[in-house]
């Protein structure tokens, strides 16, 4: 992206980045021409390549600013949490960690679904080199972030492989409810879930996961 010289240049900017938004989480990044774009923006297609190259490079600036914003969420939500809990100054159970865990990966994929959806969808389809290393490293982040949330349960430190189960089990549970809050139908057999039924049976699968980890432990 070529990096605007002034104010009206940074107004001009900002409007072909709001329209291609709302466009690509209405029908997705194949659905949004760059003629739709900048009608949208009220600019001109020539406005667009001053610019950028092309859409994917419009796309990549997208992807950065909201996978940049879902890790402020995740940021903000944990920080606050293990500051309440340790405020509260009371043992915190593992259900209480697992609620957390399964209400903030709600939040995630609810903060900005359609965007959501247009970069996994692309990374999977399109295979975009760029896009699918941000998403690896967006993943591993939000993984690695949740992993402070198991030394809220006593005793407050544990062994490695507890810390790479919950993470596992984080995982796992993330791609659940990614696969039914975005996508809806991740099997041919299966239906959407009410989004009450697919956080508890989140929460469930988090709770027993861990409550068998830490059985085999002792």
């Amino acid at each position: 992206m070529l990096k605007p010289q002034q104010k009206r240049s940074e107004a001009s900017l900002e409007k072909i980045l709001n329209a291609a938004r709302v466009l690509i989480s209405q029908g997705g990044f194949d659905e949004a021409s760059i003629a739709d774009i900048v009608d949208d923006a009220g600019l001109s297609v020539g406005a667009f390549y001053a610019r950028f190259k092309d859409k994917d490079a419009l796309f990549h600036i997208i992807q950065i600013q909201t996978l940049n914003d879902l890790q402020a969420v995740i940021t903000g939500r944990i920080t606050k949490f293990e500051h309440a809990r340790r405020k509260a100054r009371g043992e915190t159970s593992l259900d209480q960690v697992a609620q957390f865990a399964v209400d903030t990966l709600f939040e995630l994929y609810s903060h900005s679904p359609g965007l959501t959806r247009a970069i996994y969808t692309h990374t999977r389809v399109k295979r975009d080199a760029v896009l699918f290393k941000r998403v690896k490293l967006f993943n591993a982040a939000c993984i690695e972030q949740s992993r402070s949330l198991i030394d809220l349960v006593s005793p407050p430190q544990h062994p490695a492989e507890t810390y790479d189960a919950w993470a596992g089990a984080v995982a796992v549970v993330g791609s659940f409810l990614r696969e039914q809050m975005l996508f809806g139908d991740p099997m041919p057999t299966t239906t959407k879930l009410q989004t009450s039924k697919a956080r508890k049976i989140a929460k469930q699968m988090l709770v027993a996961f861990m409550s068998a980890h830490l059985e085999l432990r002792k």
